[in-house]
């Protein structure tokens, strides 16, 4: 079992360089409170101490607090894995490498925390909709988040992968103003076309062998199982084949050039959730999209836990204001009792059967 049982942030968004402290006591924890008190900063700084960096700004000056800029960010934090206490710190800023350390022990990236069987699945409701509403790249960084959560094959690869497309891109803007041999390009090329052949077959196993517990989540979240108006599925459209990658993107470099960027490759494909056979952000009402929204972040929960041994911490931001009464049951239903789960709202108006605790901002 993996909980958090208090954490320390400073100089952190909008918690500033004196910190403030936080003792969860619960399984089932509520952050209330108004708009712009730092519910959702205090849930991106449990995000950021249990190892994950998706959804959060890249740069690490945004996570500094605009009255200190100059000062580095701290987040610290005791975790309870098992029959172990972990204490995690991290600190970051602007022009700072950041330092993450785990019992003392300085770690070289976030990642290994999932080594000590800390991790974190959040979901915001606004922007996790997204993920069914929006355009590709939206469900391209959620399976991007959640395989390299699980797989650290996939993570490797990803990352090998994303080194060499910003490498081929730095050359495609360097050819407009002059010449650069074709040697240098395939160099990458054939670097993306490696990786291309682990990304793609992850991918494609997953929607292929996720299909059926997507659609049990669905069920048990929206209260109509077996209705086939409401069966959901994944598909995977490859924009270009691994195995035809390296020799697309050198026909292809041309055009690439004029345009800066690479136009092929698993960073462009596209995964499509499907609603009753057509794509989900076509045809689901929004209550729909809201459901099949917490529908993938169930099945997070399910992969990530599989690879830790116990559930990781579910993040649950401004989630039950969006949902009816009878979903809001269902969800609270759906959650492992195993897992430490925080949600955020403005105020308490449901009461769970499950023992809680409320920290009001």
């Amino acid at each position: 079992m993996l909980s958090l049982t208090e954490i320390y942030l400073a100089n952190f968004r909008n918690y500033k360089a004196e910190g403030k402290s936080f003792a969860f006591l619960r399984q089932l924890v509520f952050i209330i409170g108004a708009n712009g008190l730092g519910k959702s900063n205090l849930l991106d700084g449990i995000k950021l101490l249990a190892g994950s960096r998706f959804g959060l700004p890249s740069q690490e000056e945004f996570l500094v607090n605009r009255e200190s800029p100059s000062e580095p960010y701290c987040l610290a934090g005791r975790f309870q894995v098992n029959s172990s206490t972990l204490k995690v710190s991290l600190l970051g800023g602007a022009g700072r490498r950041r330092a993450v350390s785990c019992h003392g022990e300085k770690l070289k990236s976030l990642s290994q925390l999932g080594e000590q069987g800390i991790a974190a699945v959040s979901f915001k409701a606004r922007e996790s909709v997204l993920t069914i509403s929006g355009g590709p790249e939206k469900r391209r960084e959620w399976l991007d988040e959640l395989l390299s959560a699980a797989d650290p094959l996939y993570s490797e690869a990803l990352l090998i992968y994303e080194k060499a497309l910003a490498q081929r891109n730095r050359l495609l803007r360097e050819a407009q103003g002059r010449r650069i041999a074709a040697l240098d390009f395939e160099i990458w090329e054939e670097e993306l076309a490696r990786q291309a052949k682990i990304i793609q077959p992850k991918r494609q196993a997953f929607c292929e062998g996720q299909a059926t517990t997507l659609q049990k989540h669905y069920y048990s979240i929206a209260g109509t199982e077996g209705d086939k108006g409401e069966l959901v599925s994944f598909a995977y459209s490859p924009q270009t084949e691994a195995g035809n990658l390296a020799q697309g993107l050198a026909e292809a470099r041309e055009k690439d050039i004029g345009r800066g960027s690479s136009s092929l490759g698993p960073h462009r494909d596209n995964i499509q959730l499907l609603f009753a056979g057509i794509e989900a952000r076509h045809v689901a009402s929004q209550g729909q999209q809201r459901t099949l929204a917490l529908s993938l972040l169930l099945l997070q929960v399910n992969l990530v836990s599989q690879k830790l041994g116990h559930c990781p911490l579910i993040l649950l931001d401004d989630v039950l204001a969006e949902l009816d009464e009878g979903r809001q049951g269902r969800l609270l239903g759906a959650l492992p009792e195993s897992a430490q789960v925080f949600f955020t709202l403005n105020s308490l108006n449901i009461h769970p059967e499950r023992d809680f605790q409320v920290i009001k901002l």
